[in-house]
């Protein structure tokens, strides 16, 4: 069963450049765009007034403007007076407040001429502001809601279903009022518009400067993570090295004078001497993973003859479980451009892992092929499987199913991570198919090129 995310979450992650106190300020500065926009059209509605005193219903206009006021007001007051500041509550509020402005819109659009007066180009900042801070769907569901809004009223007022005042009367001397009013909403329409998505776009450029910032520290600390991984896996190596040497050659001289329990002991501090220099081993492939491959340093490799030679050096291993191997490599010759190292960590861990988690008398299945410039890797075992709710985590560093650990009591848990960050290295990719106790597929993808050397 799928975990619910909180919604708290959710907002996150389809809004990465936002959070609610960055919202909460844009809501408080829309008000004041708002207590602007109200003061503005007041103004210019008096003006309009006293020198051309056309026939519109003002008495209703300045009740509008005051009605627009007060529940601006009672928003602000709304706005500061919460105490939790949360991602979602700032977005009802943000919706709340797009649905008020396009409502008294079309009234101020509709007391003031309708279609004959350009203040309609107002809906664009609704438009624009809803573009930026919605996704998509969304920006176009306002899109419509307007677009719907200003037929409905236009229509309506066509049809004389209900009143159109008349801004201007038709005559030569309100040439220059046409003049002045368009204008007047052209150059507004256009400082606003511009206003808007540069303080917007002011957000987005901080925003990036923080994540490039930190995506420099964490680089950093991948580097300082992997120096430190080479650093300490070297320096333990050595003596490990001496502690299972010696243990080996106690056991191998005085095996016959040593007690058993004393011998089993023995055995078992040399058995986990080798699952520590595994480890080591694997921290080492996993630092070189992760550090960039030199162009220099590269080599052409055929990944067909590197997978051939793995199987035969693990055919001894399978034959002792009584395992069937088929293998069906590709024919036509190609070649990936990489480290030889690389390669034999991702197909040796890979086969290695179904050899050692399938049981005796299975079967294990090698495919390979080439497809758009794409080396497909494909083995397939009857081994253990993995369960449905581990198949997420199987590439995690140090991670081992619960159903692995009790078939094989050694093991690092780092194979299948540092096959993970090798394909992702070589920009390929790497997917998994199992059920438990029937087996698993896994999928292994790598850029190649054909090899037109004769």
């Amino acid at each position: 069963m799928t975990e619910l995310k909180p919604a708290e979450e959710i907002f996150s992650e389809k809004f990465p450049f936002l959070n609610p106190k960055l919202l909460h300020s844009r809501l408080l500065w829309s008000v004041r765009l708002r207590w602007l926009a109200i003061l503005g059209f007041g103004f210019a509605g008096h003006l309009i007034r006293n020198a051309y005193n056309p026939a519109l219903p003002f008495q209703t206009i300045w009740f509008v403007l005051i009605l627009l006021g007060i529940i601006n007001t009672l928003y602000y007051l709304a706005i500061r007076l919460v105490k939790k500041i949360t991602l979602k509550l700032e977005f009802f509020y943000l919706h709340l407040h797009m649905i008020v402005d396009i409502i008294f819109l079309s009234l101020l659009v509709h007391y003031s001429g309708g279609i004959d007066n350009p203040i309609y180009f107002f809906y664009i900042f609704h438009v624009v502001l809803s573009s930026i801070l919605f996704q998509t769907r969304t920006a176009y569901v306002y899109a419509t809601i307007i677009s719907l809004t200003f037929a409905a009223l236009t229509l309506l007022e066509s049809q004389q279903l209900i009143p159109h005042f008349c801004i201007l009367e038709k005559s030569a001397g309100n040439k220059e009022m046409v003049t002045i009013i368009t204008l007047l909403v052209f150059i507004v329409s256009t400082f606003m518009t511009t206003f808007i998505c540069t303080s917007f776009i002011q957000v987005y450029r901080q925003s990036k400067r923080i994540i490039n910032l930190q995506n420099k520290q964490l680089m950093k600390l991948i580097k300082q993570k992997s120096q430190f991984l080479r650093y300490a896996s070297h320096e333990l190596k050595s003596p490990v090295i001496a502690v299972k040497s010696s243990l080996d050659v106690v056991i191998k001289t005085f095996s016959s004078e040593i007690p058993h329990k004393a011998k089993d002991l023995l055995m078992r501090a040399a058995k986990r001497s080798e699952q520590m220099l595994d480890i080591i081993k694997e921290l080492l492939e996993l630092s070189h993973a992760k550090t960039p491959i030199e162009e220099k340093a590269k080599d052409k490799l055929n990944p067909c003859k590197i997978i051939a030679d793995i199987i035969e050096a693990l055919k001894p291993t399978a034959q002792s479980k009584e395992l069937l191997i088929e293998t069906k490599l590709t024919s036509p010759p190609v070649f990936i451009v990489g480290h030889e190292r690389d390669l034999k960590s991702i197909f040796q861990n890979l086969i290695s892992n179904a050899i050692r988690y399938t049981p005796q008398g299975g079967r294990i299945s090698i495919k390979t092929a080439v497809q758009n410039k794409r080396f497909i890797f494909e083995i397939s075992d009857t081994g253990i499987g993995i369960a449905e709710e581990d198949l997420n985590t199987v590439f995690a560093e140090f991670y081992r199913s619960e159903n692995a650990r009790q078939m094989a009591s050694l093991g690092t848990g780092l194979g299948l991570s540092l096959v993970k960050q090798i394909v992702d290295r070589y920009q390929g990719s790497v997917s998994v198919q199992s059920k438990l106790n029937e087996g698993s597929t896994f999928v292994v993808h790598l850029p190649c090129e054909k090899n037109r050397e004769k």
